[in-house]
């Protein structure tokens, strides 16, 4: 009994509670009124296609709609109320938890106020909905969905397929490891208090990232301009093709990637691995060239590899990397990909790109240092938020069982 016991206890636990948790499948907290059926969205001829999408309405939520415990409604499609209230399943309320269980697995949100009358899931996503809030509360339901144990069991059982998936019947599998109400609610409580956090960390960064965007803009339209230690203006801003101001625009040459080595190696995700020799030293703008990234810009310094699958852009100043990458982001150059079987942009599309610069390495350097500040506090904050969901994590391994 002393073994069970251990074994059905989490690592870390609050004071006062000594109680082993209870381990139920999904099926069974059914069968005993813990929850409803969960239901996920209508398939087959009921399921809505995008031909009855319209620009108001209900939320269809997929699985892509939900993420880091968020329902993203301003990405959601939406359907007439007419359609959604004619369909058989999937209404969702206040008060759900939501589990994505198709294509990407696993992001849990839990349904707060809303403005809709319900909102419709899609065969994508799952509804978990409490019946017998004395036994289990939805909080700490969707706290326990993100803990790592469930996570791995919703792998396993979702992999074998050429798209992660895991059905209705699948997830009545699944086990679910529940204390007594109190422990719920003090677990649920403390791990809300991390999101609180995680959410306002997130919320500065996004505001952050809004507000250098719309500086770029400006700066680089010349609605906002610096101006001389004398108070007078710069000179007129050249406007130049990239190829002609830069010292070379061209694809990596990169290869030997090994687990260990001095060298970072970037590819078109970023770093991908390191290499006992580096190909390139200085400051430089990547490029991701073909693939789900093309378009995607970064910055590389010091001594590196570049691979093939990469644009790499070798400039004649710090500064202008930073002038000419600032530039080459308001371009948004994803839009310049081309290819529907495999996305890409060229180095020719780089180098006839049209870039304004000031013509004086002062103006240069004003520029430059204010938007480095900016990119400082970013870092900052994207540091943080690293380092809270790494706490996070720490917390979910231990505080379930």
């Amino acid at each position: 009994m002393s073994k069970k016991l251990k074994k059905n206890v989490p690592v870390l636990r609050f004071p006062d509670f000594i109680e082993p948790w209870l381990i139920k499948s999904v099926s069974e907290l059914v069968k005993e009124n813990f929850i409803y059926k969960p239901l996920d969205g209508n398939h087959g001829n009921l399921h809505p296609t995008s031909f009855d999408y319209v620009k108001s309405g209900i939320p269809f939520v997929m699985s892509n709609n939900i993420q880091n415990g968020v329902i993203k409604y301003s990405e959601c499609p939406y359907i007439s109320e007419d359609l959604a209230r004619s369909l058989q399943k999937g209404f969702s309320k206040e008060g759900d938890v939501l589990l994505t269980h198709k294509g990407t697995v696993g992001e849990v949100a839990i349904v707060g106020p809303t403005p809709f009358p319900f909102i419709m899931l899609t065969p994508q996503v799952t509804y978990y909905r409490v019946k017998n809030l004395k036994l289990l509360s939805n909080l700490f339901l969707a706290s326990f969905f993100v803990s790592s144990n469930f996570q791995k069991m919703l792998k396993v059982l979702a992999a074998g397929g050429t798209r992660p998936y895991i059905g209705i019947t699948e997830q009545g599998k699944l086990n679910i490891s529940i204390p007594s109400v109190k422990e719920q609610e003090k677990i649920a409580s403390f791990l809300g208090a991390v999101d609180t956090r995680l959410n306002q960390l997130r919320r500065k960064l996004e505001d952050l990232q809004t507000y250098k965007r719309g500086v770029m803009q400006k700066l680089f339209s010349q609605q906002i301009r610096f101006t001389q230690p004398d108070g007078s203006p710069f000179p007129p801003w050249e406007k130049k093709k990239l190829e002609d101001i830069v010292d070379s625009v061209s694809s990596g040459r990169s290869k030997a990637i090994k687990e260990v080595g001095d060298y970072p190696v970037y590819g078109s995700t970023g770093i991908i691995g390191t290499s006992e020799m580096g190909d390139y030293s200085g400051e430089a703008i990547l490029i991701a060239r073909v693939g789900a990234n093309a378009g995607k810009i970064s910055h590389a310094s010091g001594v590196y590899g570049v691979t093939d699958n990469t644009i790499i852009i070798k400039v004649k100043s710090p500064n202008n990397v930073y002038l000419f990458r600032t530039q080459l982001e308001i371009k948004r150059l994803n839009s310049m990909v081309f290819g529907s079987g495999q996305p890409l942009i060229t180095g020719t599309q780089i180098k006839k790109l049209e870039i304004i610069f000031p013509s004086l390495h002062e103006e240069q350097e004003k520029i430059a240092n204010f938007l480095t500040t900016i990119d400082c506090k970013i870092e900052t904050l994207s540091r943080q938020i690293d380092q809270t969901e790494q706490f996070k994590k720490g917390l979910l391994q231990k505080l379930f069982v």
